[in-house]
């Protein structure tokens, strides 16, 4: 499988993820688009878009605002491709830590894929804080 990730890709193509992630059912945060210091990354494959991982970016921390990948490419290495440049480029920029909120069946994606960092959870709040 090649993945292709595209920084801060053009509108129009998130806007066509934003709509195939409109017509898919309980996925909890039905949007992509973040509002303070946002930064995308669009997954590639075959041409086709696999996925996106959205961020608010700020001056020590990041969150992950929507990690999305439509059903035709899970379990192939796409959100764990997303996820792992979103912590180079990150890192790049002197940013230690990563929030993540788990909504729904989420939670098993990010268990695998916090497992290979640091991390201090709340699960009171379905949350956690990963230190890249």
């Amino acid at each position: 499988m090649n993945i292709k990730i595209i920084e801060n890709p053009p509108v129009r193509e998130l806007n066509k993820v934003q709509e195939q992630l409109s017509f898919e059912q309980g996925l909890g945060i039905v949007d992509i688009w973040c509002s303070l210091n946002p930064s995308y990354l669009l997954a590639v494959e075959s041409g086709e878009n696999a996925g996106i991982l959205s961020l608010s970016v700020g001056d020590e921390m990041a969150e992950v605002y929507k990690l999305y990948v439509p059903k035709a490419h899970r379990r192939k290495g796409v959100g764990r491709a997303l996820f792992n440049h979103a912590v180079s480029l990150l890192r790049e920029q002197g940013i230690k830590e990563i929030g993540i909120e788990a909504v729904g069946d989420s939670g098993l994606f990010w268990n695998e894929i916090i497992s290979d960092y640091r991390y201090q959870m709340f699960p009171e709040q379905n949350k956690c804080i990963v230190t890249i």
